[in-house]
């Protein structure tokens, strides 16, 4: 979720047609709202009744990605509950063939998942790989299996469309159904394991069908781009002459661009981080950007520059908000709520 204000906070009076005696949050001080997908969107509660939210797809990481094989079942995750890798698991028991599924990242339930799949021996987990191991996977997979549950966006889908591969998820995946179109640019099936492993069987079976579905994929995601993203985030102040010039960093007469995060930035491990940083890094190409985040209570403070014209400042949570948070998380069943 994006909200973007550019009232300036050396003003005390009504600037604009805001009313400044109202938090600078309040919804009466922002200009535009925008969300990284549709399923954020439609969300209850995310944003404030009535208001219109824009949607932004932003691009994942790596900018070049190739499609050359389809030795293999592939896909990439936290290895975390809401991402259901143990319904992929056992979706392996329809395919019928002694194709391998290889499975990226790192996570909580790495040992129960490795559990599950220790009688299959075509499962095989990579651990965390680096960015031109993950493009190679991709690049070589048949098809990529992507179902969490009620996902915000979804980089995986994004990632593995643009290297021309199918992406096979569920109904309830949220953000992946936005681009999946069930037998064009993939499969939408029943969030179970069965549905799920005949998908993929049947693309096994049919290898031609799934490079075409593949190639479909890619012109789909082919437009998302971070210029994209700043006009939804910056609308008619920011010209095409300004997303598209590259002036020196800190030079004079440059604006400033000041974000919040609930947490760090750098090093960008997730997907939130990712897409937090890449926007920063895009719009300091024209503004200098400084990113506000919260820390760790135990955590040391300060600035620190990532790149010309971009720096983020860290900030400690208080001990007494590091106590609320861990009481609302406990009440939430374990849910981080830090957001």
């Amino acid at each position: 979720m994006e909200r973007t204000n550019r009232s300036k906070a050396s003003h005390s009076k009504t600037h604009g047609g805001h009313d400044h005696s109202v938090g600078f949050l309040h919804p009466a001080r922002i200009e535009r709202f925008a969300a990284q997908s549709h399923t954020v969107a439609r969300r209850a509660d995310y944003f404030p009744a009535g208001v219109s939210v824009d949607v932004a797809y932003p691009p994942p990481l790596g900018e070049v990605f190739g499609c050359e094989g389809d030795r293999f079942l592939f896909t990439a995750s936290r290895l975390e509950h809401p991402k259901r890798i143990d319904m992929i698991i056992a979706a392996m028991q329809e395919v019928s063939t002694d194709i391998p599924l290889y499975i990226a990242g790192e996570g909580d339930d790495l040992a129960r998942l490795k559990a599950l799949a220790e009688p299959d021996p075509r499962i095989v987990f990579l651990g965390q790989i680096s960015e031109d191991a993950l493009k190679e996977h991709y690049a070589n997979a048949l098809a990529v299996p992507f179902v969490p549950y009620d996902e915000d966006y979804g980089y995986i889908t994004i990632e593995a469309m643009l290297s021309g591969k199918p992406v096979v998820t569920t109904l309830d995946a949220g953000g992946p159904t936005e681009f999946v179109i069930d037998s064009e640019t993939g499969r939408v099936v029943a969030p179970e394991a069965r549905a799920l492993g005949q998908a993929l069987d049947a693309l096994v079976r049919d290898p031609a069908a799934a490079r075409r579905m593949g190639q479909r994929a890619a012109a789909q995601v082919s437009e998302i781009s971070w210029t994209a993203v700043e006009r939804a985030l910056l609308g008619e102040t920011a010209s095409p002459q300004e997303l598209t010039s590259a002036q020196p960093a800190r030079a004079q007469g440059r604006r400033r661009i000041c974000g919040f995060s609930t947490f760090p930035v750098s090093p960008a491990r997730g997907g939130g981080q990712q897409r937090v940083l890449n926007i920063c890094r895009e719009l300091s190409r024209t503004y200098d950007v400084e990113i506000i985040s919260f820390v760790e209570a135990a955590e040391a403070g300060g600035t620190t520059e990532l790149s010309p014209g971009l720096r983020e400042t860290r900030i400690p949570k208080s001990s007494r908000q590091a106590e609320q948070e861990g009481i609302l998380s406990a009440d939430a069943g374990g849910l981080p709520v830090g957001d």
